[in-house]
């Protein structure tokens, strides 16, 4: 089957951004490599997180913790992802190597490709949306003659050049920062997005498939049992192809997912609350705009977690609309085989604790409700 299109197109711009801050830290890596990783993960994540944990001892005003708390959790999450990337990026390499087993399955790659095409844009607008974020943020010291975000530093920054050289350091950072970060999230949505596709395929095949079909002399049919018998042993290598990607998506990126999932409840109280106080329309939307690849964070897994589990529990329904009562006993015992293998739904957990799917992103929007009203009722007081 002839491939007409790039099949790691949404991974090119995510790969070039790791690699460029120093992420990529394949076996190929050399010295000097891993040195300037550890730099710059030094003073760019980990020393931008540690600023504002000093922070939160010193804050002032129950406004400037709401501030900083709609922040901080997301750089805590930041350190938990780099260091699993870090750990695991020779994993992730060779799980987008093997893209290509779910590819030498497929009949037709329509499904895939539009997958692919789908998930492109939807990383391109996910990255643009937080460097809108970030460019709002830049606006801050320009119009308010404030910083852009609540962090301790151990000198005056009233100071004219001290306030300056501080807001620069905000403001790269988080350019350099937020690309990494949505390139982090946007990891397993890809890899999801591609089993997507692939069970899309599987359920295709499934629908379509019927004996190749001769008429005798008579004018009956004459059924291709041992033909079809082999495409049918070529799907159920193919659902376990794609049961074992999903696996592996599973393992590498669940401390990602756990991550993302617990901080989102609180990352979205406090930019509610922050935003239903503040004053400065500087920081209402630079507040606003970051809302909003917040929720793109948790709301990609969610969603294309459901859609693996919707289309693997459809795949057994769809295996019945094809001719299978007329095949041999040969044919239904790998048909049995098949749904035995079905009935566990294909899903994706966080460690266990949770699953990656919408009723899970619903759960945390009501906590984040909660959670809110609980900090204006205190608010009040």
């Amino acid at each position: 089957m002839t491939i007409d299109f790039d099949t790691l197109l949404p991974f090119r711009i995510p790969v070039r951004i790791l690699k460029t801050f120093g992420l990529w830290l394949t076996k190929e890596a050399n010295w000097i490599y891993w040195l300037f990783s550890i730099i710059n993960q030094l003073v760019m994540i980990e020393l931008f997180t540690f600023l504002q944990f000093v922070y939160l001892f010193t804050f002032q005003t129950f406004e400037d913790f709401a501030n900083l708390m709609s922040l901080l959790p997301t750089f805590c999450s930041i350190v938990v992802k780099s260091l699993n990337l870090c750990y695991n990026v020779n994993e992730i390499q060779t799980l987008m190597s093997s893209l290509h087993d779910l590819f030498e399955f497929c009949t037709t790659t329509e499904n895939l490709k539009l997958r692919i095409i789908e998930i492109d844009r939807i990383f391109k607008i996910f990255w643009s949306s937080a460097l809108l974020t970030c460019f709002l943020g830049a606006l801050v010291p320009f119009t308010v003659h404030e910083l852009p975000y609540k962090m301790w530093f151990p000198y005056d920054t009233s100071n004219f050049y001290l306030f300056w050289l501080s807001a620069s350091y905000q403001i790269i950072v988080t350019f350099c920062i937020s690309a990494v970060d949505i390139v982090m999230d946007s990891l397993p949505v890809m890899f999801m997005s591609y089993a997507v596709g692939a069970l899309e395929e599987l359920k295709h095949r499934l629908a379509s498939l019927e004996k190749h079909k001769q008429l005798n002399v008579d004018g009956s049919i004459n059924r291709n049992k041992v033909d079809n018998l082999k495409q049918f042993l070529k799907i159920i290598e193919m659902q376990r192809t794609i049961n074992n990607f999903i696996k592996r998506i599973e393992r590498i990126f669940s401390t990602v997912l756990l991550a993302q999932g617990l901080m989102s409840t609180l990352i979205f109280c406090t930019t509610a609350f922050s935003l239903s106080i503040v004053q400065d329309l500087a920081f209402f939307g630079k507040l606003f705009s970051y809302l909003i690849p917040m929720l793109f964070k948790s709301f990609l897994p969610c969603y294309y977690g459901t859609l693996v589990v919707s289309i693997s529990l459809d795949l057994s329904q769809s295996l019945f609309s094809s001719d299978w009562i007329y095949e041999d006993r040969h044919f239904k015992k790998a048909m049995l085989i098949f749904i035995e293998n079905g009935k566990k739904p294909m899903q994706i957990s966080a460690i266990g604790i949770f699953k990656v799917n919408l009723a899970t992103f619903t759960r945390i929007c009501n906590s984040a409700y909660s959670l809110f009203a609980v900090l204006k009722r205190v608010n009040q007081y």
